[in-house]
């Protein structure tokens, strides 16, 4: 009994120092190989879905080293950017146009910068309320020819939510209960 009670007291004080931290990390998405045919929602858009947790905050997001080529009648101003919460973007977004004011069609890039000192942005810090990050690539006036990105990677800075402490004691407890449990 008395080892029990040992584990339980290191158990709940690993359990306290990791509810006093939030995890702040990062996650890299290529984007080599994705389209963009037309507006926000479009069928034939690129596009991704991340499960980064319920409550985790979206920090910052940075687009690094892109390269893309306007087609046709396409500008390369008309590529955004898009990070949001869930594809009805819940609880916020944040959208960038990577190279504003270039209204021709070519290649662009490599360029890179960070979503909140982008002049061109939209939104900015948010919170996911459903855990899903949709991250998705769309041209800023409809349809018009395709945006081909043939390089670059999209980075997200976030902070991972972490329950509060009295949850983590009530989960530590659980445990420990189901140790004693077992050694009857």
């Amino acid at each position: 009994m008395k080892r029990i009670g040992y584990f339980m007291v290191a158990g709940l004080a690993m359990l306290a120092l990791s509810a006093s931290q939030a995890k702040a990390d990062t996650i890299d998405i290529d984007l080599a190989g994705w389209v963009v045919v037309d507006g926000y929602g479009a069928a034939g858009n690129s596009s991704a879905t991340l499960n980064l947790g319920v409550g985790t905050t979206i920090d910052e997001v940075e687009w690094i080293d892109l390269v893309f080529e306007a087609t046709g009648s396409a500008w390369q101003s008309d590529l955004i950017l898009s990070v949001n919460d869930t594809v009805n973007f819940v609880n916020g977004f944040w959208d960038i146009q990577v190279a504003p004011g270039v209204d021709n069609d070519g290649v662009n890039g490599p360029s890179s910068g960070l979503f909140s000192a982008a002049p061109v942005a939209f939104g900015g810090p948010f919170v996911l309320s459903d855990g899903d990050l949709y991250v998705e690539v769309f041209n800023a006036f409809g349809a018009f020819p395709t945006i081909n990105i043939t390089g670059g990677t999209l980075r997200v800075h976030y902070t991972a939510a972490i329950p509060e402490p009295s949850s983590l004691l009530l989960l530590g407890f659980v445990a420990v209960g189901l140790v004693v449990r077992r050694r009857r």
